[in-house]
């Protein structure tokens, strides 16, 4: 209630309906302390949330005056009216700090302060509301401490790693811990065990006070719970004083308070021999240890005593080495022998095989090895072996223990093997029959590899041949190289740790994933760079911000239930997350949300890790239009429009018809090719969007293939309809203008009726493909399906189906047709002849090569034989043989590949075939389609050395300006000129006119298809230069072939 306040009495009566309404909304909250102050400071309201949280009851507080919440520090300063008059004057005033409950307990407060004021302006006093941030503070930080210590932990470990002074390790230790920890003294000392006393060594920070005040017989006596010191060697675990004033049995408590400190932690340096000493540290704060921190201690801790040993191992080991080289001159080439092999720098196989190699050569044996036992501990595994008389290594061996036992016993209980006489020694004389007698080893020095006191592996020195007694030291060479090798696998381990836990640390902060960590409320407390890059907020913006800063409102209210009855259960939730970035656009995460426990097994943290899959998903969503659309044109694509004839067909109307068009756009290939890749695109997207013009709403027009289009009618009633739409497409589509250039098209058109031609969406999509292939062959606008068309597309598919699978099947062979000189009758060349021999018998060219051509499997073809026939002259080569030039046979469709002479071009360097053997033949009709083409092909041909044949000459309508321009060599006569030469007065004035011609232009002449004496001597009368044709010889394989060769 309000007190101490009089007002009019309709300003009190609206003030007293305002307290009525506050007092309800606030009365019941339990979470937070809501209470109402008057001008001076004194509590006139408060509700059930303060009472819980400061401990007052309402008739214990109200009248108060509100510097009981405050520390007797702070109400000395002023504090508490300072904050009020803040309010005031800035309108509200809000801070986190200490404030004082009932029972004297302080917590960590986020506390709002409002001024409050009647309507007509008068200030009456403040609303304040408090609530609990202990448990936050505490978790952050206990996070702070842990980053500390593990920063401090790593550190220190770089120094034990470098250390060789134990003097000054102990005090960069202490210098280091009391620098990063903060903690205000720091110092550590070694346990004399005969005095049982603690020498101090080393100290930091206020340290030095510590250790003058502190009397260290304490040691001494028996109740641990007065002496911590003791306590911790004893049982070599962490001792923590959280309060050292309540603690009731530690004598020495108030030198330390003088100092200033409130708490402390002592850990114990403890290795595998014993205690060696403690490292203390001291805070000036009560409760300042918490159980991760001091666990990353106590690991350094653990650390710094294996530093040390390892220091005083090294030392001992140096020592030792140094008074052996003291006392003979075999022994100290062993001393030497250690010290070169104590400095390796890194273990491995390289400094394995160094300790092996050295020790065979040093002490004059023929086998020295390294085992290392199994994970099992049932083998010893070969990590190196040295045989002196091969100067060889080895590695992989296995050896059995189980069948040893008597062997294994000996390597847990002695230092060395010293087995002079290796067959008969108990320790090893089971070992003769499987290891020694098929080695020849006479006798053994194995010395066991010890970690941390267990054996886990050994040293093995054998001796061949004659009996050898080892000295002792020999036998201390063993002991020390084993040590060396221990040592080497100990620092080698802690290294590898170390890099693990580095890595696991980078690995978090530079993981491709995002991964967060939030408080149960969802607030942001971590974020590494994944996470900051993939939502475009800097680190700074996300921590104690909340996650739906990435809210994106694409989850409805189930997501969210789903989410939040979950993970609060301490089950993991995994989804795929749409959240918004910083810039407002959207990103997907396929992240999973794990919570974390405290030690009291409660719920405290929430780790999520996502994968982005934003480009995955937009590539999905790219992909689905893809399957369904062509990207050049927008139009449906095959699929789609296989899926609209399906539709349509179950919609049309029993009366009716459905109409599929599929149009080619012939030449399009060719003229891609010469005006260039965007243009084609261009010319697509104009044929489509005039063919989608053609077709009304209701119908579709599509892209089915690379020059295709398909137009889907539905619900057609007269075929009329029909035809009268196929007669406007070519005037709508076959001419279409690009950039000022006229471009013209050939149209042919394919066309399949439903249900007539067929009922099913595939079906009628293949029939009107056979119908299209029936006006591509007739040379006609378009074709309706019809039965005879499918017959002709049906054996043209099975020979095509042949023809692919017959180079793989290896069906395809080479002959070779030779032709000859007529003037001497001497062999002048040989034409090669391709030849497809089929499990049903051969087939002749006619029948296949359009085919090749039609479906473009005449590059590949041709490349073959061009392959084929440059390998077949390079073997006669490498048989001796005198070669001959052999001609190749060029198709009109592999010549006007761009290609040609870059694959020409790579077979001749591959098979290293001079030109000069080579001959190119091409028709006469290929060299007249592009004439300027035609002529860079040949140039090019021509520079390397090749010659060139026109085949077929006098069938096509070939200029004869362009004989006299292109590189050509040689004119072969059509065999329908020659068949009735002797009897045709025609064919032989043709075939005279086609001699003189070439003599005229400097070329020479092949006749093909001589048959007969009489046809030879008839053209030998003419001049001709050269004749080919069974009358001549046959067309042969390579074995025959080569016989026709010198």
């Amino acid at each position: 209630m309000l007190r101490g306040t009089k007002m009019p009495n309709s300003q009190g009566r609206r003030l007293q309906k305002s307290q009525e309404l506050f007092r309800l909304l606030v009365e019941e909250v339990k979470d937070c302390a809501i209470f109402v102050l008057d001008a001076q400071g004194i509590v006139t309201t408060w509700n059930l949330g303060a009472e819980k949280l400061i401990g007052y009851k309402a008739e214990e507080i109200l009248g108060k005056h509100l510097s009981c919440f405050f520390t007797p520090d702070d109400v000395q300063r002023g504090k508490p009216m300072a904050e009020l008059e803040e309010a005031r004057a800035k309108g509200s005033s809000q801070v986190e700090e200490w404030r004082v409950r009932k029972d004297g307990s302080l917590f960590w407060a986020d506390v709002l302060i409002t001024p409050l004021y009647i309507p007509a302006g008068h200030h009456f006093g403040y609303a304040k509301i408090v609530r609990d941030l202990t448990q936050r503070r505490k978790m952050e930080e206990r996070l702070k401490l842990s980053i500390r210590a593990f920063k401090a932990l790593s550190t220190c470990n770089q120094i034990i790693i470098r250390a060789t002074d134990e003097k000054k390790l102990i005090e960069d230790m202490c210098k280091t811990i009391h620098k990063i920890t903060e903690y205000p003294a720091v110092w550590m000392g070694f346990f004399d065990e005969e005095r049982e006393t603690i020498k101090p060594l080393a100290w930091a920070g206020g340290g030095e006070r510590i250790v003058k005040a502190l009397p260290f017989q304490e040691i001494r006596g028996e109740k641990a719970e007065g002496r911590p010191f003791q306590k911790a060697i004893a049982t070599a675990k962490p001792v923590i004083i959280q309060n050292l004033s309540a603690h009731p049995h530690i004598p020495w408590k108030e030198a330390v308070l003088k100092e200033g400190y409130a708490s402390l932690v002592i850990f114990p340096l403890t290795v595998e021999e014993g205690p060696l000493g403690i490292l203390a540290m001291y805070s000036s704060e009560p409760d300042a240890f918490y159980p991760e921190e001091v666990a990353l201690l106590s690991e350094l801790a653990n650390d710094l005593a294996f530093g040390i040993t390892t220091i005083r191992h090294r030392i001992q080991r140096e020592e030792a080495l140094k008074a052996l080289l003291e006392k003979e001159k075999q022994a100290s080439k062993y001393q030497k022998t250690l010290l070169t092999l104590s400095q390796m720098e890194s273990w491995g196989k390289a400094s394995l095989e160094q300790i092996t190699e050295t020790t065979a050569h040093t002490l004059g044996v023929e086998r020295v090895s390294v085992w290392i036992h199994s994970h099992d501990r049932r083998e010893l595994l070969c990590q190196n072996l040295y045989v002196k008389s091969q100067a060889i290594h080895k590695r992989g061996e296995y050896f059995s223990l189980e069948k040893f036992p008597q062997y294994l016993k000996a390597l847990q209980q002695d230092r060395v093997i010293d087995a002079s006489d290796a067959r008969k020694d108990p320790r090893t004389k089971e070992l003769t029959r499987e290891y020694l007698e098929p080695l020849g080893i006479a006798s053994m020095l194995n010395s066991p590899i010890r970690r941390k006191g267990e054996v886990v592996g050994v040293l093995c020195i054998e001796a061949t041949g004659a009996k050898r007694s080892w000295t002792a030291e020999e036998k201390g060479f063993a002991a020390s190289l084993a040590d060396l090798v221990a040592l080497h696998l100990e620092h080698e381990e802690k290294k590898r740790v170390e890099q693990e836990k580095g890595k696991l640390l980078i690995a978090i902060e530079q993981a491709s994933d995002s991964i967060t960590i939030t408080d149960t409320e969802g607030r942001i407390l971590y974020a590494n760079k994944a996470a900051q890059k993939i939502s475009g907020y800097p680190l700074q913006e996300l921590v104690d911000s909340h996650v739906k800063i990435w809210k994106s409102g694409k989850h409805n209210q189930d997501f969210y239930q789903k989410l939040w009855s979950t993970i609060p259960s301490g089950k993991p939730y995994r989804a795929v997350f749409t959240n918004k970035r910083k810039d407002g656009s959207l990103f997907y995460l396929d992240q999973t949300i794990t919570p974390i426990t405290d030690e009291s097994g409660n719920i405290s943290l929430f780790v999520a890790t996502g994968k982005d899959i934003t480009q995955e998903t937009l590539l999905e969503e790219r992909m689905h239009y893809l399957a369904y659309y062509d990207p050049v044109t927008d139009l449906p694509n095959r699929n789609l429009f296989v899926e609209r004839v399906k539709q349509t067909l179950l919609h049309t109307h029993p009366q009716r018809l459905a109409v599929v068009i599929i149009v080619d756009l012939g030449r399009f290939k060719r003229v891609s090719e010469i005006y260039g890749h965007d243009v084609g695109n261009t010319i697509l997207q104009e044929v489509g969007k005039r063919l989608r013009e053609l077709a009304d709403k209701e119908n579709t027009a599509a892209r089915v293939g690379e020059s295709e289009f398909g137009l889907l009618l539905g619900n057609v009633e007269h075929i009329e309809k029909v035809v009268n739409l196929l007669q406007s497409i070519p005037k709508k589509v076959s001419k279409i203008e690009v950039d000022t250039k006229e471009i013209r098209l050939d149209i042919n058109m394919g066309i399949s009726v439903f249900p007539h031609d067929a009922k099913d969406p595939q079906d009628l999509l293949a029939k009107a493909h056979i119908a299209l292939s029936e006006a591509k062959a007739k040379g006609v606008l378009y074709q309706f399906y019809s039965r005879e068309a499918e017959e002709k597309v049906k054996e043209f598919s099975i020979m095509e189906r042949k023809l692919s699978h017959a180079t793989e099947r290896r069906e395809f062979t080479l002959y070779y047709q030779p032709y000859f000189h007529l003037a001497t009758g001497k062999v002048a060349g040989m034409e090669t002849l391709l030849r497809w021999k089929t499990p049903g018998g051969p087939i002749s060219a006619g029948k296949y090569i359009s085919i090749l051509e039609e479906t473009g499997m005449i590059h590949v073809v041709g490349e073959w034989v061009f392959r084929k026939a440059c390998q077949q002259l390079m073997e006669w080569k490498e048989n001796g043989r005198a070669l001959i030039p052999i001609s190749i046979n060029i198709s009109p469709v592999q010549f006007a590949h761009k290609e040609l002479v870059d694959t020409i071009g790579g077979i001749l360097k591959e098979s290293r075939v001079d030109p000069q053997f080579l001959i190119a033949e091409i028709t006469e009709s290929t060299f007249m389609k592009d004439v300027d083409y035609t002529h860079r092909v040949l140039k090019t041909l021509k520079d390397w050395g090749m010659s060139v044949s026109i085949d077929d000459f006098g069938t096509g309508y070939s200029s004869l300006s362009y004989l006299k321009r292109f590189p050509i060599d040689n004119l072969k006569i059509d065999i329908s000129f020659i068949r009735e030469i002797t009897q045709d007065p025609d064919d032989a004035s043709i075939v005279s006119a086609i001699i003189s011609l070439a003599h005229n232009l400097g070329l020479k002449t092949i006749a093909e298809g001589v048959e007969t004496e009489e046809q030879w001597r008839f053209l030998h009368l003419l001049r001709c230069d050269m004749v080919q044709g069974f009358y001549c010889g046959k067309p042969m394989p390579p074995q025959e072939a080569e016989k026709v060769l010198t």
